[in-house]
């Protein structure tokens, strides 16, 4: 008898596996991505760029993108704040070194980070 179980045991088993079905392999063309969906991923894959953000900027500086974002308006180009900055990396990046080196001695060092809690109260009290 501990044959008989034995045996119905495997055939269990080979009857569970023969129900399960494999997935098809797609074939090369079912991979392929068609023209719309080769935009949809490069969409995708852009927007998986790691962004960096935090640096300091004063004030007079920053209001310039409301003079540049009005002048794109006029232009008929309706454009971000990271838009303008990024559209700046590449106009900076096409300019000659001494001309580079001219431009950025025009800008004004900052201070990078955050003022100490300490440092903001103690000057108040002063």
């Amino acid at each position: 008898m501990a044959e008989n179980t034995g045996e119905k045991k495997r055939s269990a088993t080979s009857a569970k596996q023969a129900t399960v079905r494999k997935k098809p392999v797609p074939t090369k063309a079912a991979i392929a991505p068609t023209v719309g969906e080769k935009d949809e991923n490069k969409k995708k894959a852009a927007g998986k760029v790691n962004v960096i953000r935090g640096f300091g900027m004063p004030q007079a500086e920053y209001e310039k993108f409301v003079e540049l974002k009005q002048l794109c308006l006029k232009a008929g180009v309706p454009v971000k704040k990271k838009e303008l900055l990024r559209a700046g990396l590449h106009a900076l990046g096409s300019l000659s070194v001494p001309k580079l080196k001219q431009v950025l001695s025009q800008v004004v060092q900052v201070k990078g980070g955050r003022p100490r809690q300490g440092n903001a109260k103690s000057a108040l009290s002063e």
